[in-house]
């Protein structure tokens, strides 16, 4: 056999086996379902710190702490707003692509169980500001507010 005729036969078996693993991976990626991305959060850039005054005799007290916003594209158009302990905040938003608006309330409940702020704030571009809460009729004194703005799927 000559060294053209060898590599004639040489080609075809490349082509053949090429042909085999690529219609193999394409049964496997059709069978395999489809991958989901994982929910994303949003760090606020700063933390909120403001002063807030208890209940009489008005004592004072801090009040602030971390901000996220967290997305999840298995819920579209949904934010969920995340602060640590010892933060109670009102978080004001905007979609710039709706138009919507809204506020919510994020903190910490009196048995220290963690309260998110849940909001239909549907798809798109969204900016927020957020500050301490003072919803109570308390008096408060924001010293640092906090903005940023996020993409929700």
């Amino acid at each position: 056999m000559t060294v053209a005729a060898r590599s004639m036969r040489s080609r075809r078996h490349f082509v053949a086996a090429s042909g085999a693993i690529a219609a193999s991976v394409g049964i496997v990626l059709a069978a395999s379902p489809p991958a989901h991305a994982a929910p994303t959060d949003y760090q606020f850039p700063n933390p909120v710190v403001g002063i807030i005054a208890t209940a009489p005799p008005w004592y004072l007290a801090s009040n602030g702490g971390s901000v996220a916003a967290r997305t999840d594209p298995t819920s579209p158009g949904i934010t969920r707003f995340v602060t640590g302990a010892g933060c109670s905040c009102i978080v004001q938003w905007r979609n710039l692509t709706t138009g919507a608006t809204g506020v919510s309330e994020v903190g910490w409940a009196l048995d220290d169980r963690p309260l998110h702020g849940y909001a239909n704030t549907g798809s798109g571009m969204l900016v927020a500001s957020v500050w301490p809460d003072n919803s109570l009729g308390r008096p408060a004194i924001t010293i640092l507010p906090t903005a940023g703005s996020w993409t929700v799927p």
